[in-house]
């Protein structure tokens, strides 16, 4: 019987029909449907949280998969996957054992293909969170979008929903004003936080306000982009970022590279007889930039281009107008 590997964390044994039975079959199914949806991750925080017999607010699992049920997330309904991370609590309580956990069910997500991932977070350590991610995952071709709150999912007046709402549409690259449109062009591919309307870059955001809804800012950086009508980016600062990973990508790729040949260089002439081979990953700079970098830099080319005749079509609108 050969193994069929679905998930990085168990494997999957055919029968000897080679067939799969029930569950182990939705699984493989599932792989392939994920490509078309995003992961919502349940990390917890005061946006998942609901009062107690006492008053006092605690970790709730319903309370998103709740929200997931309104009317206002309807359009996204089919397109969300939800995953409780295992570490549901106050952020202020965050340790590395459940960023760790954090960490690895951002990993199964990637791994499953997802479109993108949504995390729901505690505004106390979620600028430590995303910084972990931004360096644990430097070579991302999908957006790892952040998301917080002030006031939880379960009161009647929040900013939780509108917080949720605007992160997974990022992750999606979904318009709610142009629902039939083609937005895949400007998903961003990085770690990015979510709240208030605008999108912040994971590595710059820092907790302003403990009361106020806008709670993080980038002061020492611009937004990356503010929601209006749509999530409108900030261009030169999303192609500076890009084109800046990029060359830094590069950089550590052609170190490790010279790297080797040099232990490959002294182990020749130490030990005639042994060669060291090179990693694969490391002689195949095509194939390594196809998997790695291609998609979300030819995601960010078609944005760029998009995003371009959109501006020269509204120009030419205007000049016929005036005429």
């Amino acid at each position: 019987m050969e193994p069929v590997v679905v998930d990085p964390h168990r494997t999957v044994v055919k029968n000897e029909d080679d067939t799969l039975t029930g569950a182990d079959k939705q699984a493989l199914i599932c792989h392939g449907e994920c490509r078309s949806k995003i992961l919502l991750i349940d990390a917890g925080g005061t946006i998942s949280m609901k009062p107690n017999k006492r008053g006092k607010l605690v970790p709730d699992a319903d309370v998103i998969v709740h929200e997931l049920n309104t009317s206002l997330f309807k359009p996204l309904r089919r397109l969300v996957c939800y995953k409780d991370a295992g570490c549901r609590v106050d952020s202020a309580d965050m340790s590395f054992k459940k960023w760790e956990k954090i960490v690895a069910a951002v990993n199964e997500g990637l791994y499953k293909g997802h479109r993108g991932i949504v995390i729901t977070h505690g505004t106390d350590t979620l600028a430590y969170t995303s910084a972990l991610l931004t360096f644990s995952f430097p070579y991302l071709s999908v957006p790892i979008v952040l998301t917080a709150a002030q006031l939880p999912l379960s009161y009647p007046y929040n900013d939780a929903s509108n917080n949720l709402f605007g992160a997974c549409c990022v992750a999606l690259g979904y318009n709610p004003a142009q629902p039939n449109s083609n937005s895949t062009d400007w998903r961003f591919p990085g770690v990015v936080v979510f709240v208030d309307h605008v999108l912040l870059q994971g590595t710059r955001i820092q907790k302003i306000d403990a009361t106020d809804i806008r709670a993080f800012d980038t002061p020492a950086s611009a937004r990356l982009g503010v929601w209006n009508e749509g999530l409108q980016y900030n261009k030169e600062l999303a192609k500076s970022i890009v084109f800046t990973r990029l060359l830094h990508t590069t950089n550590d790729l052609f170190k490790q590279y010279h790297k080797a040949q040099e232990k490959q260089q002294q182990h020749k002439e130490q030990h005639h007889e042994q060669l060291i081979q090179l990693p694969q990953s490391m002689l195949d700079f095509k194939a390594w930039k196809d998997s790695r970098m291609a998609p979300g830099l030819h995601a960010f080319q078609l944005w760029l281009n998009n995003n371009n005749n959109n501006a020269q079509h509204a120009n030419d609108t205007h000049t016929d107008t005036d005429t």
